[in-house]
């Protein structure tokens, strides 16, 4: 399982990246994996569609600010895992 530090980073790099696309990137690679029959790189590519998200959600960022603030939530610093 990916912890959740890991999970934030790679979508903090993600979005450094592709910027808006990042969520489409990030679904075309769960889709990819999913078609190649790896359901574990799907959940994986999830979680990071999950975190792109996570600053829209918790209110922190809102569409028109730029993706790249992206920051992990307080308390991942110690990489606890998600539970599943």
């Amino acid at each position: 399982m990916t912890s959740d530090i890991d999970t934030y980073r790679a979508a903090k790099l993600l979005v450094d990246r592709y910027g808006d696309g990042a969520t489409v990137e990030a679904i075309k690679r769960a889709d990819a994996l999913a078609a190649q029959g790896d359901a574990a790189g799907k959940v994986v590519w999830l979680r990071i569609l999950e975190a792109v998200h996570e600053p829209y959600r918790a209110g922190t960022l809102n569409h028109d600010s730029p993706p790249q603030a992206l920051e992990a939530p307080e308390g991942l610093a110690k990489g606890r895992d998600l539970a599943p």
